[in-house]
């Protein structure tokens, strides 16, 4: 028989994982704009850092474009997150449900057949 077990420390690390990047991403934006990547502006040269008003210019596009892809990969995050959740949540569920009804049947998870392993 296959096993078909999944491994759910394994998803509660992977979900702490992006917690953690999410986090991160948070500590370095404006409170209530973490999902906006706002601060990734705060990153911008001025003509007088730069010495030229073109590259100052060049650099706040670049920068510009680079907050709205942190945005959508902040709002892909928050999905992945609440996906491995939920995942965990639901084999976590099934797999106490079937430990249990095993455990009425007086076998384990470990052992369906019963009798020694």
């Amino acid at each position: 028989m296959a096993d078909l077990r999944v491994d759910l420390p394994a998803l509660r690390q992977l979900e702490e994982g992006v917690k953690g990047i999410l986090a991160e991403l948070r500590e370095h934006s404006m409170h209530g704009a973490e999902d906006s990547a706002v601060g990734v502006l705060d990153l911008a040269l001025s003509p007088a850092e730069t010495g030229h008003e073109g590259l100052a210019d060049a650099a706040a596009t670049f920068l510009d474009r680079a907050r709205w892809s942190l945005r959508g990969e902040v709002r892909e995050l928050r999905l992945v997150e609440n996906g491995l959740r939920d995942t965990r949540t639901l084999y976590q569920q099934v797999e106490d449900g079937m430990s249990s009804l095993f455990g009425k049947l007086g076998l384990t998870l470990d052992n369906p057949a019963g009798g020694s392993p």
